[in-house]
């Protein structure tokens, strides 16, 4: 059930031209509260730990390496 909420708050965001990230981190915030299981105390080492996989460093340099490629006519 929670799930539903944060979807149609992030898809509310969007719709009002928020950006993507805060869109993302309203709605994952909302979420957590929402579900209540974690305190508000504790928001801010949730969100670094998110934020510290590795696995999620590769999508910035992704973008970064397509950026560079289209502006030097490689694509």
């Amino acid at each position: 059930m929670v799930s539903g909420w944060m979807l149609l708050i992030f898809i509310g965001l969007c719709l009002f031209k928020a950006p993507i990230a805060f869109s993302m981190l309203i709605a994952a915030l909302a979420g957590i509260l929402l579900k209540g299981d974690i305190p508000i105390t504790a928001l801010h080492t949730h969100i670094i730990d998110g934020i510290n996989k590795f696995d999620y460093l590769a999508i910035p340099f992704f973008i970064m390496a397509a950026f560079v490629m289209n502006r030097g006519g490689i694509t």
